[in-house]
């Protein structure tokens, strides 16, 4: 068995993230919430999001949208910044993730806990903004603490890239279909 088989869906993983949230940090009360508008993983997410903390008790103060291609954020941060939300949390991939981030850094907000969507926990974000997104609370479906998903990661490693989520998803697809030709005894001829 590799690793990644029964993998939880982002609903779950909110759901347990949000879960958490509301033992370890009871006085946490608000969020306020950033999505990528136009890219379907990050508004779909973003909906699982606002569920997931709504149904922990958090309430929602409001939300700022931006497109997948935007450069600048100062717009969305200064409305993040009056609404003065415990949680933020950001439904974004790393490129508008770090920018987000950043002008977080800027105008000086500093959330008691910034939350961020599945597909940013990569090495693209860590180079993007690590220093913005220390801290940040990502769920996500690979992470490299089982024997298996060592291997598989240090495989990766060994072509000079690096396993994540999306990749990790990729590889576990492939081992299934080697898997099922080997059984089927299918020959390449």
């Amino acid at each position: 068995e590799w690793a990644f088989r029964n993998v939880p869906s982002e609903f779950e993983m909110y759901k347990s993230l949000f879960a958490w949230v509301k033992t370890q940090y009871p006085d946490v009360k608000t969020i306020y919430g950033g999505v990528e508008k136009d890219f379907a993983h990050s508004n779909a997410t973003f909906g699982v999001i606002k569920t997931q903390a709504e149904a922990s008790g958090l309430q929602l103060l409001g939300q700022g949208e931006w497109l997948l291609n935007d450069t600048t954020f100062s717009t969305q941060v200064r409305e993040m910044k009056r609404a003065n939300a415990d949680v933020v949390a950001i439904s974004a991939h790393p490129f508008t993730t770090c920018g987000v981030l950043k002008e977080m850094q800027r105008q000086g907000v500093k959330p008691k806990m910034v939350v961020g969507l599945t597909s940013s926990s990569s090495m693209e974000t860590l180079q993007g903004c690590a220093a913005q997104a220390e801290g940040m609370l990502i769920p996500t479906s690979f992470a490299p603490v089982t024997p298996e998903a060592k291997k598989a990661a240090e495989a990766v490693q060994a072509q000079k890239t690096n396993m994540d989520l999306h990749n990790a998803a990729a590889w576990e697809n492939i081992f299934t279909l080697k898997d099922l030709i080997e059984k089927a005894k299918v020959a390449g001829k």
